[in-house]
């Protein structure tokens, strides 16, 4: 019998390390349950209750509820009209108002949590698609843009269910998905989507039913716009060219905010409790999934590990905890396959150290790399600019960390990360990234990864990925180009110079 409990217990020690294991091994991300339809260009309204209610986005009417507590989904009451790309607005009351996305109606829906029930407004002047909308501080929503790019704007009120016309833009229409959101002192900010010059954004006073200016004359296409604790707005835009810029209520100006490091296909920006947003999307040079994060503290941008699934026009809620839920989108440019899977992503808790990327102490990068060589035996390319003269003893760049690849999870990279904890900034152009064990009869050698011209500014880090794909000089990613895992637990991984000096080495601990 004691020998019977001692096994228990250690099977019972097993099963917890491995699940440890696994926590540690994975970054901050876990599949949630499924929804019952695909979805691409779909909204999702956190309710009173704390359920999220999803609608649009698919080819039926229908509508779902996700229960964090239970990580569930169930049908609600469907709509009338399916609907894309609309919006989704809750109202004072707890209900939920949806705008546009058909060319089919002018109504808009109302939904009751209380009977799960939803009912049409009365018609709007126009169908429009692509359109923007906000809860104004009185109670009603100035609905603007979409359609043809001719529609004119309008303000509706919930409780008397009545539509009126609102004065028309000072810089003329704005057609697709124009930026707007709600001040805390009445007026309505509207950015983007002016496809003729002025591209300046404008501010509604709804008191006096007119717009006033804010200069700022660059064309944004496709904004967020965020509130941040203090008041301040911050405007993003990242499809074509990556824009975020801050607009602040007390002086009506819009000034520069620290570049948004990398551009993307259907981003969102969700504000999270600790004052900071977490942007998402695919990348428009990459193909991947990215998930960055907005310290308006400090005016810089955090990389952090991003779920694995790439998920463009996808919608991401903050859920209490940390956590946000990622769900539905498209992983094709045509848009044709809509996603029903979901994530829960806590980016607080992502598996290695925050990468910071500040680009505001960025240089101009210098010009093409030196040719990577297949030879295995410490090539050493001439670098594009002079290395450090710092010698290996003092650097400070390091080997934080390896995630090796789980077959468990296949569509997980493996990759190397490296840090430079202190000091000034280090070239790191011609170093070499190299596994230094020897082959054990079942993996070959691997030829050394060479960097290419590349800062590394002090409290910086990147990642190189072990698989195939195009280094972002941008970001610190770098693809080691080869097939398949390159790393076991046990292998030896060195960091040299060019001219073959060691910088660190690390050794892969069990994953």
């Amino acid at each position: 019998m004691l020998g019977q409990r001692r096994l228990l217990a250690t099977i019972m020690l097993v099963v917890v390390l491995l699940g440890c294991a696994l926590l540690i091994a994975r970054p901050g991300s876990a599949q949630a349950s499924a929804m019952i339809f695909g979805r691409s260009g779909h909204s999702a309204t956190t309710l009173n209750d704390g359920k999220i209610l999803v609608t649009g986005g698919s080819n039926a009417t229908a509508a779902e509820l996700y229960d964090p507590a239970t990580d569930s989904w169930a049908l609600t009451g469907a709509m009338q009209f399916r609907r894309s790309r609309h919006v989704a607005i809750k109202l004072a009351d707890g209900r939920v108002l949806v705008l546009g996305g058909s060319r089919r109606t002018a109504n808009g829906e109302i939904y009751d949590p209380t009977t799960g029930r939803w009912s049409l407004t009365a018609e709007a002047s126009v169908r429009r698609d692509q359109l923007g909308a906000a809860l104004l501080t009185n109670g009603e929503i100035l609905v603007v843009g979409g359609a043809d790019g001719s529609a004119a704007n309008e303000r509706y009120n919930p409780a008397t269910n009545t539509w009126a016309p609102a004065a028309a833009n000072l810089t003329g229409p704005r057609s697709s998905s124009p930026g707007v959101i709600a001040l805390p002192d009445g007026r309505a900010l509207v950015v983007g989507d002016s496809f003729l010059p002025p591209f300046d954004a404008e501010l509604y006073d709804p008191v006096a039913d007119r717009w006033s200016l804010v200069r700022q004359n660059r064309q944004i296409i496709a904004p967020t716009l965020t509130r941040l604790a203090d008041g301040r707005i911050v405007i993003m835009a990242a499809q074509y060219e990556p824009i975020s810029l801050l607009f602040d209520p007390a002086t009506n100006l819009i000034t520069p905010a620290a570049p948004l490091p990398v551009g993307l296909f259907g981003s969102t920006a969700t504000p999270l409790a600790d004052g900071r947003i977490l942007v998402m999307g695919v990348g428009v040079n990459t193909g991947r999934q990215h998930a960055l994060l907005y310290d308006p503290a400090q005016n810089r941008w955090i990389v952090a590990l991003a779920p694995g699934t790439p998920r463009d026009s996808a919608t991401v809620t903050l859920i209490g905890g940390g956590q946000v839920l990622i769900a539905g989108g498209s992983n094709d440019p045509f848009y044709y396959n809509q996603l029903s899977s979901a994530e829960l992503y806590n980016p607080t808790q992502v598996l290695l150290d925050e990468r910071t990327f500040l680009p505001i102490l960025s240089v101009a990068y210098p010009p093409p790399a030196p040719t990577r060589t297949p030879n295995p035996l410490f090539p050493t390319p001439t670098p594009s600019v002079p290395l450090p003269t710092t010698t290996p003893a003092a650097a400070t760049v390091l080997i934080d960390d390896v995630l090796l690849q789980d077959p468990a999870f296949p569509d997980d990279a493996e990759f190397s990360q490296l840090r430079h904890s202190a000091g000034s900034a280090v070239n790191i152009g011609g170093w070499r990234l190299t596994n230094a064990s020897r082959p054990d009869g079942t993996r070959a050698a691997v030829p050394a990864f060479v960097f290419p011209a590349f800062t590394l500014e002090e409290n910086i880090s990147i990642l190189v990925y072990s698989g195939v794909g195009d280094d972002d000089l941008a970001i610190g990613d770098f693809y080691w180009d080869q097939a398949g895992a390159i790393f076991k637990a046990g292998d030896r991984v060195e960091l040299r110079t060019s001219q073959g000096l060691l910088v660190h080495s690390f050794v892969i601990p069990s994953q």
